[in-house]
């Protein structure tokens, strides 16, 4: 297990390694919790709900479709 050390603002290096597996990279927000005496980091991942809010928008559209014909128009107008 890593040792690493705390620095004089409170900043520690997490090892490549866990950051690797852990997939954080620069920018990540990461959540801490207190479990007992230990301290548990786990990575903040963007949520799907802010798409699920559109979804609804789009409910019964043949988007496929409008896409479809907005090509043909495109392509008989020669672009």
């Amino acid at each position: 297990m890593p040792v690493v050390t705390v620095s004089s603002k409170g900043q520690i290096v997490i090892p490549q390694r866990i950051r690797t597996r852990l997939r954080l990279d620069q920018g990540t927000k990461v959540e801490i919790e207190l479990s007992g005496h230990a301290a548990v980091l786990r990575p903040v991942r963007p949520s799907r709900a802010g798409w699920r809010r559109w979804e609804a928008a789009f409910a019964g559209a043949d988007l496929l479709s409008a896409l479809a014909k907005e090509h043909a128009a495109e392509a008989r107008r020669g672009r």
